[in-house]
């Protein structure tokens, strides 16, 4: 009969037991499951197959993004496609244990691939497969003239006191040599959406250049003059680029302060600009409808310059577009509200070099004077010229 006992009363407490446990399982359950945090693939396209890498700026930007590796989440990558001086080019990525090789590319550094859709869209493919993630985003790192597309031109840093001896890099990139059309470069970028596109290189900062890639990415930050050689301090803006929601903002301005406030002896001279393109359709038929209306900037008329060479190409877009003859006033405000959406950010020093950026508007554009403007370094190769521009009467043949 003590055994009977015993077993009852084990059996009362295993009963006991199971209920307690389904009971916080059942608690368990109740308790909602925390969102797993988005990956996320930082693309840095580095054509340092120039002047760039000859002085080792790009090992000096590698430095800055190891330091910063770290602060990458676990499953977030930080990936470089290095197209070196004088080496083969390769993918690496960055991590907190050290860098990780994970495709070399076949064909010499001579031949100018790094440059071509077709090479783009191999890294890309490349990326998506080796370093997946839940989204990607891109940084272009090089030399760069915007749109600007013809070789028949000499120019130099308007920080130089004379012209360069040797043509610089035509839209983006350098690659001993060879360089990018932007419309090739939207052509290499089409088909994809990255969370941002930023350019750490010179005078990208173009509603041009913004109007043709307003499809690939929400966000782009560009400098629409030159950047100086040290470029974007990747190790305060890595963080950035892997926060939940990236505030592009924050990075433009880490980086614009990085100069301003003077960095490695360097003058401080820089400006940077943040492009919302979900607003450049707006702004595009603001613009057209003021160049429908013929006008065209008056003889007297001094542009804001933001580089001194091809004529006319980087004017400050605001100050042009506001100081147009003869235009509706109800236009204009139309304009500058269509404007100040897709400029969500602007930032200069006093002056850059010899040019004085008072009342800084942000975005630069090419001031077209006469039909024969068109032509210009292959300017109405762009959809910005066929979408606004070519709306103007009084830019057309048959004005003359």
């Amino acid at each position: 009969m003590k055994t009977n006992h015993l077993s009852i009363a084990n059996i009362f407490i295993a009963s006991l037991i199971l209920i307690a446990t389904s009971l916080l399982q059942a608690c368990s359950s109740d308790e909602p499951t925390p969102d797993p945090v988005p990956s996320r693939t930082v693309i840095v396209y580095m054509a340092a197959n120039n002047n760039l890498g000859s002085q080792r700026y790009d090992r000096l930007d590698l430095d800055e993004m190891r330091s910063a590796a770290s602060q990458i989440p676990d499953n977030s990558h930080l990936v470089v496609y290095h197209a070196a001086r004088h080496k083969d080019p390769a993918l690496i990525e960055i991590t907190k244990d050290g860098d990780v090789t994970l495709k070399t590319y076949d064909g010499g550094y001579s031949d100018g691939l790094t440059l071509t859709p077709s090479r783009m869209k191999e890294v890309f493919s490349d990326v998506e497969s080796l370093a997946k993630a839940d989204s990607y985003a891109l940084v272009l790192w090089s030399h760069g003239t915007g749109w600007v597309e013809t070789s028949d031109s000499r120019s130099a840093s308007p920080l130089a006191e004379a012209p360069a001896a040797t043509p610089m890099p035509l839209s983006f990139g350098d690659d001993g040599g060879t360089e990018m059309k932007i419309t090739s470069l939207a052509q290499a970028l089409e088909g994809r959406r990255f969370d941002f596109i930023y350019f750490d290189c010179c005078l990208m900062g173009s509603i041009e250049v913004a109007y043709e890639l307003k499809d690939a990415a929400p966000v782009i930050v560009a400098s629409p003059t030159e950047l100086q050689v040290y470029g974007m301090p990747y190790q305060m803006n890595v963080p950035e680029f892997f926060a939940t929601e990236p505030d592009m903002v924050k990075a433009a301005t880490n980086t614009f302060t990085y100069y301003a406030n003077g960095v490695n002896g360097m003058s401080p001279y820089c400006t940077m600009s943040v492009v919302e393109t979900a607003h450049l359709k707006e702004l595009a038929d603001a613009t057209a409808a003021i160049m429908r209306t013929g006008a065209l900037a008056g003889p007297g008329y001094t542009p804001v310059r933001f580089y001194g060479f091809y004529r006319n190409s980087f004017v400050d877009m605001a100050h042009y577009i506001s100081s147009l003859p003869d235009v509706d006033p109800a236009l204009v405000s139309a304009w500058k509200a269509a404007y100040d959406k897709a400029v969500v950010y602007k930032a200069a020093t006093p002056t850059y070099g010899k040019y004085d950026l008072t009342g800084f508007g942000g975005l630069s554009c090419a001031m077209l004077s006469a039909p024969s403007d068109a032509s210009y370094m292959g300017y109405d190769n762009h959809a910005w010229y066929r979408d606004v521009v070519s709306l103007n009467p009084s830019l057309t043949p048959a004005a003359y």
